[in-house]
């Protein structure tokens, strides 16, 4: 499942193409099982192994922009319209997260998938990404700054055009 997660997050949720890297991540961790030598759990040295193939991957290709389309076609009936409205603040709130962690450098936005959406430990992640972890410590604290950055440029005018107007 943690490498199905990090395949999506890689492939901006596109199912077929992060089965297709858990296949691939499988099949390398199989062929190279000879060098779990033990010290760490199972799952961490193959999430290295899925960490490894995500960083191969992204040299390989320049990220590319994920566009979703939002299906208005139902009709809404008056008693799910609220549900129907929170869903989609929702979405949208999370499309802004989404944004905010694209716009950072690859490292830094896999660093914040790993530690927040895939909710790893410091000492888990060290051991995935051969950093130490008062390194990842300051690392985190840049990507924070900067999403912060990101969001409050985002969100800055669309709140002061609600009071605005």
């Amino acid at each position: 499942d943690m490498v199905y997660s990090l395949g999506l997050r890689l492939f901006h949720n596109q199912p077929d193409e992060a089965g297709d890297f858990v296949q691939e991540v499988y099949l390398h961790a199989r062929k190279k099982r000879s060098l779990f030598a033990g010290r760490s759990k199972f799952s961490t040295w193959l999430y290295r192994v899925a960490y490894n193939k995500c960083l191969d991957h992204l040299k390989k290709n320049k990220r590319k922009v994920a566009v979703q389309d939002i299906d208005i076609s139902e009709t809404f009936n008056i008693g799910y319209l609220d549900k129907k409205m929170y869903q989609l603040e929702q979405q949208e709130r999370l499309k802004m997260i989404k944004e905010a962690i694209d716009s950072l450098p690859e490292d830094m936005a896999l660093l914040v998938t790993l530690f927040y959406l895939e909710e790893n430990s410091l000492k888990e992640i060290s051991a995935i990404t051969g950093q130490s972890v008062n390194t990842l410590k300051v690392k985190l604290f840049r990507s924070r700054k900067r999403l912060l950055s990101h969001l409050s440029a985002k969100l800055e005018p669309e709140i002061i055009e609600r009071y605005e107007s």
